[in-house]
């Protein structure tokens, strides 16, 4: 199974480790979506306190908060 990439700047703060789920496609950190080139997406966006993430599929989601109380 592939792994996502974390491909977001490293600040001082302290990283959760909540596992992330795309908000758009489902994906996850353990099963990560394979585009038609057979390369694997990586996080766009994530948030490791709520565990939820935009993934490089689903840029469409870009706007999503990440956040579970998002309507």
């Amino acid at each position: 199974m592939a792994q996502l990439p974390e491909r977001q700047p490293y600040d001082d703060k302290p990283v959760g480790t909540e596992p992330a789920t795309c908000v758009g496609c489902g994906c996850t950190d353990s099963n990560a979506c394979v585009n038609e080139y057979r390369e694997t997406c990586y996080w766009l966006k994530v948030n490791r306190e709520t565990g939820m993430g935009v993934c490089s599929c689903c840029p469409e989601f870009l706007s999503h908060p990440c956040t579970p109380d998002f309507d």
